[in-house]
């Protein structure tokens, strides 16, 4: 069974902080009063003990897709990877429910797994959009 976690980024610090995730209305209102429905996006943090809830950035907010790349570094959405020398994008596509790659491409057979670099995110990598167009990988 796949382990379902996310990553953000830390809105004190800008660490990333990896665990499960929680969104929790921003003013829990009082008494005869509604809470919020704005909602601010929190990380349980894995490395600690107590698992301490850890503010993130909402944008920065990632699901582990499961895959680890050639040198057993973990994929998350909004990751940055080399395959066989194309830059892509790890995104969820809610209309087949399941991760892609940025631009749209053909399915990779399982021995390209092996071949998955880790390159960054697009929160950090310099050019995200430097990806190749759909037309440059056919």
């Amino acid at each position: 069974m796949r382990k379902i976690k996310f990553r953000g980024k830390r809105v004190d610090n800008g660490e990333w902080v990896y665990g499960d995730l929680v969104r929790l209305p921003k003013d829990i209102g009082g008494y005869n009063e509604p809470p919020s429905l704005e909602l601010e996006t929190f990380i349980t943090d894995a490395n600690t003990l107590a698992k301490d809830l850890v503010k993130v950035l909402h944008e920065t907010v990632g699901q582990f897709i499961g895959l680890k790349d050639k040198n057993r570094k973990e994929i998350y959405k909004g990751d940055v990877i080399n395959v066989l020398g194309r830059t892509l994008i790890i995104e969820w596509d809610n209309k087949s429910a399941r991760f892609n790659f940025k631009p749209a491409c053909y399915p990779f057979g399982l021995e390209i797994l092996k071949s998955y670099e880790l390159i960054g995110n697009i929160h950090e990598h310099k050019n995200p959009d430097k990806a190749v167009s759909d037309d440059e990988y056919r």
